[in-house]
């Protein structure tokens, strides 16, 4: 399962695994950055919203996506004048880089999912019009309810809860979300529709969803992703791959064949030519590569492996194939 699906879908485990890679003192200091104030501890339960945040904080946070990484401090009042005109008080604006334009963008397009077709796709359903993008949480026991999102024109946050503490038994979906979305319809009319841009730098290609790697125009399938073409990974997904089956990383081999003496991937037999029946080239390579995808993200390494069986059949030399999904525990190396 690629990143986007996981965030669309609000699968947590995926943005522990990425909070972990990245580093946890990294994701806490571009929060603080991107303007969250209250504190945060650099622990695998931050990154699941075990920190509590004010709405305008992480409303703040989210403008800075909206705003091409721009982070600007919230305010109420912009200025007030006396009755002679007289400027007796201006908000001074505090603004500051945050991220680059292009990493602004490409997280604004994994939230554009969520509201498409992840966990915020009713808004839809619920009368949202506009192209938006956001993301909904929800609190162990469904004590808290949230929506934070932004159209090109307009942000707002909506957190739905009860001052004791005491359960919503609500997700954000069902008590957050119908709110943002009537306001942001309401409150958006004057702003005609428009999409959100994205700045230089920015360019779609098409990719295998397992392996990441960028694919060849003569390729079929595949999916349309937007990348930065600075980024250190493009030069990796510039050259193309050829059309082949995606290699399953070596920390997901399984254990069964490891102690029938493959050590990794590299050491399977290649695939065989002939009828009668599938080799372990054969199954591993035209099925396990092809079959390892879902479950290997969701639930760490338990995986589910596909493996197909040829019996062949003598009047016709045809093959009678079964296909038989086993649970099979991977082994990091």
């Amino acid at each position: 399962m690629r990143l986007r699906e996981a965030l669309e879908q609000s699968l947590n485990s995926a943005t522990v695994t990425l909070g972990e890679r990245i580093g946890l003192d990294r994701v806490v200091e571009q929060a603080k950055v991107s303007g969250i104030e209250s504190p945060l501890q650099p622990t695998p339960a931050t990154l699941l919203g075990a920190s509590e945040v004010t709405v305008l904080e992480i409303t703040a946070a989210y403008g800075t996506l909206a705003r091409g990484g721009e982070w600007r401090r919230p305010y109420a009042i912009n200025k007030v004048e006396d009755g002679y005109g007289q400027v007796v008080f201006e908000e001074k604006r505090e603004v500051r880089r945050a991220a680059s334009p292009q990493a602004a963008f490409l997280v604004t397009s994994i939230l554009r999912g969520t509201v498409e077709r992840g966990t915020a796709a009713s808004a839809r359903r619920l009368g949202l019009t506009r192209e938006a993008a956001g993301k909904t949480g929800t609190s162990n026991g469904m004590r808290d309810a949230w929506f934070v999102g932004y159209t090109p024109d307009l942000i707002a946050g909506v957190w739905v809860g009860i001052d004791s503490g005491a359960p919503l038994r609500r997700t954000g979906a069902q008590a957050a979300l119908p709110i943002w979305t009537q306001f942001i319809e309401q409150a958006s009319a004057r702003y005609p529709p428009r999409s959100f841009q994205s700045p230089p730098g920015i360019v779609t290609t098409k990719i295998d969803p397992v392996s990441g790697l960028r694919l060849t125009p003569d390729c079929e399938g595949g999916v349309e992703e937007g990348i930065h073409s600075g980024d250190r990974t493009h030069s990796k997904l510039s050259g193309g791959r050829v059309c082949a089956p995606p290699v399953v990383p070596s920390s997901l081999f399984p254990l069964i064949l490891q102690k029938r003496g493959y050590p990794n991937w590299d050491s399977l037999p290649p695939k065989s030519g002939g009828q009668g029946g599938a080799t372990v080239g054969d199954i591993v390579h035209f099925w396990l590569r092809w079959r390892v995808t879902y479950r290997k993200y969701s639930e760490g390494s338990f995986v589910a492996m596909a493996v197909r069986f040829g019996i062949p059949y003598a009047w016709n030399s045809g093959v009678v194939t079964i296909e038989l999904v086993i649970p099979v525990m991977g082994r990091r190396q």
